[in-house]
């Protein structure tokens, strides 16, 4: 499972902390903002413009990264 965050611009320091500025690395990146979790479990931001939810259904890897596809439902 994994979740897919849509931002506004009212989510810069979010997206900076998971960018890696700051340094902060884990579970410290989701702090200083709401979370909700839905059946999942999977964390979403509480405020963001869209969020899904998704099951992985493929992962093609390529070097050194990944690519994920999932079949997502829409929480906002």
């Amino acid at each position: 499972m994994f979740g897919v965050n849509i931002l506004s611009s009212d989510h810069v320091g979010v997206a900076e902390r998971f960018s890696g500025i700051g340094g902060l690395k884990g579970a410290e990146r989701f702090a200083g903002s709401e979370w909700i979790s839905l059946a999942s479990g999977v964390p979403l931001l509480a405020g963001a413009l869209a969020a899904f939810d998704c099951e992985v259904e493929h992962v093609v890897e390529r070097h050194s990264h990944a690519i994920v596809i999932g079949a997502c439902s829409i929480f906002r």
